[in-house]
């Protein structure tokens, strides 16, 4: 996948976003990748974009709305400088709301930091993720709950890089 077929996509979703009928624009985009972009049944890799699309039709079956995901999802692939980063970031932007929540919690002292951890070993994130996010002194976890308040793919890139 190059970088100019990921921000095809990313383009995609954002005129979706921007359609008079957004949920119906982005659920036929998503299914447009998912019937073009079969999943490979050799046990290779897929596209990104096909990853992507998977991940955004489970996510709205849990009760996030198809907006929210499309306009998480179209900020990373947009901003993100690898497909690498794409799969690295990918779920915790899906679950970004409840992430926010959640750190909002423990900032504000009614979740310890036990609980917060224990939130964080929960997430489907990959590994590195989790492990980076758990091991986070307070000034960081500070600023990656910033960046993700503001889609803000840089810094969570340099944040995931830091644990690397």
């Amino acid at each position: 996948m190059t970088a100019s077929e990921r921000l095809a996509f990313a383009r995609q979703l954002e005129s979706a976003l921007a359609a008079r009928k957004p949920v119906q624009d982005i659920a036929r985009l998503v299914r447009s990748v998912l019937v073009a972009q079969r999943a490979p049944n050799d046990g290779g890799g897929q596209s990104i974009i096909r990853t992507v699309a998977e991940r955004m039709e489970a996510h709205v079956a849990t009760g996030r709305t198809v907006v929210d995901v499309a306009t998480d999802m179209q900020k990373l692939l947009a901003h993100a400088t690898s497909d690498e980063t794409v799969e690295l970031l990918a779920e915790l932007m899906i679950g970004r709301e409840r992430m926010l929540a959640t750190a909002r919690q423990y900032f504000a002292g009614t979740l310890r930091r036990t609980s917060f951890l224990s939130f964080v070993a929960e997430q489907p994130w990959p590994d590195v993720v989790r492990q980076r996010v758990s091991t986070m002194p307070d000034a960081e976890l500070r600023v990656l709950t910033v960046a993700l308040e503001r889609h803000d793919v840089p810094t969570l890139e340099r944040a995931m890089r830091e644990a690397q």
